[in-house]
């Protein structure tokens, strides 16, 4: 900023001093996109791939997403129905990747908690999975995938989640607005 602010005050050939302060913003790292973001109550799920932001629910909290996507520098894709349908096998309630596609993210979007099958079907074909709705079951299935349910997401608010080979790094809405009187969580949550 006082670099272009340089460069638009001061008079005479010296005022292009400011040029390489005003460029500096070019080259100032950039923390890492994350692979994964989940909506606040986990309504929507956007996945990155390459430097689009897909959404598995193009429909819900659209807002939040594009909001989320900008802020990350990606974009949408160009026809996202196509690349859906490409990357992953959704129905009504859930989203499933496709065999070969990463980050492997499976999310299920009904206010009623699947059943055990399809949970199981959803765990085994994803390394994340994202419920809407509280679960009560953990089928063997789910023994190696990070399930995160609504009871997660009410204490976390809004996730950003990187796939990392071994684990997986996550921030949380929670945690970036820190503790004021103001944000405090009730003691029912």
């Amino acid at each position: 900023f006082l670099g272009v602010l340089f460069l638009c005050l001061w008079k005479g050939p010296g005022r292009w001093a400011g040029l390489p302060f005003a460029l500096a913003v070019l080259l100032w790292p950039r923390p890492p996109v994350p692979d994964v973001w989940v909506a606040p109550e986990g309504q929507a799920v956007a996945v990155v791939r390459d430097a689009e932001a897909l959404s598995l629910r193009p429909a819900a909290a659209a807002f939040a997403t594009d909001v989320w996507a900008r802020r990350r520098g990606l974009t949408p894709p160009d026809d996202p129905d196509a690349a859906l349908a490409e990357a992953f096998d959704c129905d009504r309630f859930s989203c499933a990747p496709k065999p070969g596609f990463r980050p492997r993210v499976a999310a299920w979007f009904g206010r009623k908690a699947p059943d055990a099958e399809r949970l199981a079907e959803l765990c085994g074909s994803a390394e994340l999975v994202i419920s809407r709705a509280p679960l009560n079951v953990s089928p063997p299935a789910c023994s190696r995938t990070l399930v995160l349910d609504a009871r997660d997401l009410s204490r976390t608010g809004a996730l950003e989640i990187e796939v990392r080979p071994d684990a997986f790094a996550i921030w949380t809405a929670a945690e970036a607005r820190g503790e004021r009187p103001w944000t405090r969580l009730s003691p029912a949550q």
